[in-house]
């Protein structure tokens, strides 16, 4: 029998939540219908943290993986690493502070003369070796303990303009092809060496339309792409790139037009990434996807943050973006410390609704509702298990059709209530139904409970998800 509320006391507490005026929905998914393949949730790294999350660091990266799904992760490294001058070091140790320190990290220092040899004692991996032992390593072993692979993308940061604002003068040798593709290839032979792992990808260039050394010749990035992936192949790595990686979503063509003009660039091109802070309209959206299926390459959004990316923008750039990874918020704005509690705010209440069980390989497959603004995705897991998600308009029942028959777990959320691991049973007819206290959003999924995890976050109580009281 299918898991439902009482309907009346539902109603009943919609109006002490503010929620909208009873409505039904109903969700029809198709799992004949096949779109792209989901590679990945993203989150990137930061270093500037609030000292007060330090306590709550471990539950933090717990939360993110189980409740949020993450399973990748963008880890910068700035073109200052090609300097001898410690500026790492010196922040960390309080000799600078913090913005005097955002004026050094992209001044550069040649190694030596000579692109084709590499100087280790001529690169700082202190910044990098902290991310990675701090950030990356946390996840890896929780993403390990349930089987899974943490997906590593290495990101090129230089804004110069920066250093120049800060009164910080120095070269930059990086929009020389053969320097960046030693920069890379250093920097694989660090994390080889060192960790004993590589990076599944390399961001090319972070936001290249703001820095004026990348924006006056977009096909840059390609030279770079070619020279790069032809120094890793003769080292024994596989290139796999990133790119544009645009500020501006109306960049995203062009930029990739002139990428693509560059002979050996397309064949170490792995994505066609955009970021969505300025002209984030549907029809360069589907320009962008339109752009990127010619080549067989999958789109990715990877950065609108601030809680801008919300569930409106992760359906578009789903369903009219054929998105294969999709990234939301950094760390830690993906989960916020509130009065000594670790909670999420609205956006990814909301959006984690439909990437937490949601893994990488999944599939997304057909959905179909009459209700403007229920926004609803489907998934099909590896392994047999399907997700699906949606928002709800209103308080009202919600009936789930199309699926296959099993048991499955409902989560809900509202802003002021929540429903966390709740049964229910789907029968051959492939219906299940609920009652929705107010607007919000939804998650039915047969993905089973991680043992690895348990039910450390599996009741209201202790759901990040959970408004504070609910």
């Amino acid at each position: 029998m299918a898991y439902r509320f009482g309907l009346f006391a539902a109603l009943a507490f919609s109006a002490l939540s503010g929620a909208t005026a009873a409505s039904s929905e109903t969700v029809t998914i198709d799992p004949t219908q096949r779109f792209q393949t989901i590679n990945g949730w993203e989150a990137t790294v930061d270093v500037e943290w609030d000292k007060a999350f330090e306590p709550y660091k471990d539950e933090m990266f717990r939360r993110v993986v189980d409740e949020i799904g993450i399973n990748r992760v963008r880890v910068g490294i700035y073109a200052g690493t090609e300097n001898t001058d410690r500026s790492w070091d010196r922040w960390k140790s309080g000799e600078m502070t913090y913005k005097q320190y955002r004026g050094f990290r992209y001044v550069t220092k040649n190694d030596n003369d000579d692109p084709f040899v590499i100087n280790p004692a001529g690169f700082d991996f202190a910044n990098l070796d902290w991310r990675i032992e701090n950030m990356v390593w946390p996840l890896q072993k929780l993403l390990a303990a349930r089987g899974e692979k943490l997906f590593v993308n290495i990101n090129y940061v230089a804004f110069t303009d920066q250093s120049v604002k800060r009164g910080v003068r120095g070269e930059y040798i990086h929009d020389n092809p053969e320097e960046y593709a030693e920069f890379v290839l250093a920097t694989y032979q660090h994390m080889d060496a060192k960790y004993g792992f590589l990076p599944d990808a390399w961001e090319v260039i972070l936001e290249p339309d703001m820095v004026e050394e990348w924006r006056r010749d977009p096909a840059l990035i390609g030279r770079a792409m070619a020279a790069a992936g032809k120094r890793l192949r003769e080292a024994g790595y596989t290139p796999n790139f990133v790119a544009p990686s645009v500020t501006d979503m109306a960049n995203t063509v062009p930029y990739l037009q002139a990428i693509l003009s560059v002979p050996g660039a397309q064949d170490v091109l792995g994505e066609v990434s955009y970021h969505r802070y300025r002209h984030g309209s549907r029809r360069v959206l589907r320009g962008i996807s339109y752009a990127a299926s010619q080549i067989g390459k999958p789109p990715a959004m990877l950065e609108w943050w601030f809680g801008n990316a919300d569930t409106s923008i992760l359906f578009q750039d789903m369903t009219e973006g054929n998105n294969g990874v999709w990234a939301g918020r950094a760390l830690p704005g993906l989960i916020q410390l509130q009065d000594g509690r670790l909670e999420m705010p609205e956006d990814t209440r909301f959006t984690s609704l439909y990437t937490a069980f949601v893994r990488a390989g999944a599939t997304r497959i057909g959905t179909q509702t009459d209700t403007e603004g229920a926004l609803p995705l489907a998934f099909a897991n590896p392994g047999g298990s399907v997700t699906v998600a949606a928002r709800s308009t209103g308080a009202g029942p919600v009936t789930v059709q199309g699926l296959p028959a099993g048991d499955y777990r409902l989560f809900w959320a509202t802003n002021t209530a929540c429903g966390t691991n709740l049964p229910l049973t789907v029968g051959s007819d492939g219906r299940t139904g609920f009652d929705m206290p107010g607007e919000g959003a939804f998650a039915v999924t047969s993905l089973p409970p991680d043992p690895a995890i348990g039910d450390e976050f599996l009741t209201n109580a202790k759901s990040a998800r959970c408004p504070r009281g609910s």
